[in-house]
């Protein structure tokens, strides 16, 4: 003989607390993870004492020299995204990688076309660039010094190019035009980092990437690809992602095959991790000349 099946009956209000649970379950990071399209205003007022952000006067006879001009190499996204090598330095004279800096950029149409084809050979590569020497002022305007338009020639090269491992090869040399400034901020070595992790939010279409915001070290900079769902037509910029409850640490980092879903600024976004392109945690552990340098990929690589 079958004995009937007990079944458990189940109130109206449970039902609703279930689907509710279910719900918040799903989109249990939206709360942990926002968006914004301004400067979190822990980052925004971060600004080290005494380090000029215009030439200074170095000789009687009124000389100026700009303390961000020297050589800076790059990271190449894509083949019209720039992403700057930063370093913290404080030295007034001289502090030429004491920013965050990405570029759009623009490269004649048969050299992109080369450099994609390399990529495409090449899939898990990093790409570097080295642009001749240039100051960093010269990405604004003002008195003194013209916008910069472009480089006349930059290496761009398949691995990293200080780096003796992968040996770095020169893929092409090519002019390359500055379409945007999409991220221009000088770093703040001398204040408190914000505990509360962040990235940048840059990119177009299909090729979408973050990169950590940075502030103080000890610090680290990772470059990450992902996959984007939801619109983000409406953005005029870069988009500010912050995870509040995560620690702004290398060891609380996002990962590979990561899932967070955001919202705020007018968007709620999905995001998946696809790729760590870059990450360095030893070059941004200390100011330059106030701690041992010495490069060190990110715990876990």
């Amino acid at each position: 003989m079958t004995m009937p099946i007990r079944r458990q009956r189940v109130s109206p209000l449970a039902i609703i607390l279930g689907a509710l649970g279910s719900l918040m379950s799903a989109w249990g990071a939206e709360a942990a993870c926002g968006l914004q399209s301004e400067l979190p205003s822990a980052y925004a007022e971060l600004v080290r004492v005494g380090v000029h952000d215009s030439p200074v006067e170095i000789d009687e006879s009124r000389q100026y020299f700009d303390p961000t001009a020297g050589f800076h190499g790059q990271i190449l996204l894509g083949d019209d995204l720039l992403y700057h090598l930063p370093m913290y330095m404080t030295h007034p004279a001289a502090h030429p990688h004491n920013f965050q800096v990405i570029l759009e950029v623009e490269m004649p149409a048969d050299v992109a076309q080369a450099v994609r084809t390399d990529q495409d050979a090449n899939p898990k590569a990093l790409y570097t660039a080295k642009p001749p020497p240039f100051a960093q002022h010269q990405l604004l305007s003002y008195p003194g010094h013209p916008h910069l338009a472009g480089y006349d020639s930059v290496e761009i090269v398949r691995h990293h190019f200080e780096r003796p491992t992968p040996r770095p090869i020169q893929i092409t040399e090519t002019p390359m035009a500055i379409r945007k400034v999409v991220h221009f901020r000088q770093l703040a070595p001398g204040r408190e980092a914000p505990g509360e992790l962040a990235y940048i939010l840059f990119g177009a279409g299909e090729e979408r990437y973050m990169a950590h915001l940075l502030s103080a070290p000890p610090d680290f900079d990772q470059l990450l690809e992902v996959h984007v769902d939801g619109t983000l037509e409406s953005a005029t910029g870069p988009i500010f992602v912050t995870l509040g409850p995560r620690s702004n640490e290398v060891e609380d980092r996002l990962t590979v095959g990561e899932v967070i879903r955001c919202s705020g600024a007018e968007h709620m976004l999905r995001f998946e991790v696809e790729a760590e392109v870059y990450c360095e945690a030893g070059e941004l552990e200390f100011v330059a000349g106030e701690g041992l340098f010495e490069p060190r990929a990110c715990p876990g690589q």
